[in-house]
């Protein structure tokens, strides 16, 4: 007989666990896909960027403020002459675009000035250390954080090396072109150039490659006061 009445109680229990779980998310239907929580400055300083040829689009980066007008991006996302900045609609107009011939772009920019901006302290990147991005792969939005290290990987090219060319394990995707590379430090070792697949790796994992930063001194002091 106690047996039974524990067996009893014990569906009872189920289905009260099961209906108040129902409800539960019934009535959270509505909540926001991220709750609203402190951001820190890399990422409120990265922006998903739109970039426009006139009022069409024809890609999509990440970017980060390193000024109030000045976007610091990948070369190869410089095709268009406006941008449209995260979800907003107001189309910045792109000035002038600094370059260091390593697929690192500064857009300056019209329009109103960025306040979160992430001061431009960079330097090479060392074997192991760990880094992490702030991108918009896949026009994902809010900003996703995505880490990872700085591999030793093979690579006999001497450009490449001339370049400063690094790999990591970070899972860069499109969209997250541009995106600042952070190193343990929290300054910046590059922006994502490459995501890359190894033909020969059976689980198919992402890599992400980058070359160091190289701008003049004359540059961002021109990028930061534009």
């Amino acid at each position: 007989m106690k047996k039974t009445i524990f067996a009893w109680f014990l569906v009872v229990s189920l289905v009260y666990a099961l209906y108040f779980l129902m409800s539960y998310s019934k009535a959270h239907l509505d909540d926001p896909y991220v709750p609203n929580h402190t951001a820190s400055l890399q990422a409120k300083s990265s922006h998903m960027l739109k970039i426009m040829q006139g009022d069409i689009p024809i890609g999509q980066c990440t970017g980060t403020a390193i000024g109030p007008h000045a976007i610091l991006t990948a070369a190869h996302c410089k095709e268009g002459d406006r941008v449209q900045i995260d979800l907003a609609t107001h189309p910045y107009k792109i000035k002038k675009v600094l370059s260091d011939d390593r697929d690192h772009a500064i857009f300056l920019v019209d329009g109103p000035a960025f306040y979160d901006v992430q001061p431009y302290e960079v330097r090479y990147p060392k074997v192991g250390e760990p880094v992490h991005i702030y991108g918009f792969g896949g026009s994902h939005y809010p900003v996703m954080d995505k880490a990872g290290k700085v591999l030793d990987e093979y690579d006999p090219s001497e450009a490449n090396h001339a370049a400063g060319l690094f790999y990591t394990t970070v899972p860069a995707i499109p969209g997250d072109s541009g995106a600042a590379v952070y190193g343990e430090d929290g300054k910046i070792i590059s922006t994502v150039t490459y995501g890359i697949k190894h033909k020969d790796d059976i689980y198919e994992r992402q890599r992400m490659a980058g070359f160091a930063l190289n701008f003049t001194p004359k540059q961002i002091k021109e990028a930061q006061n534009f």
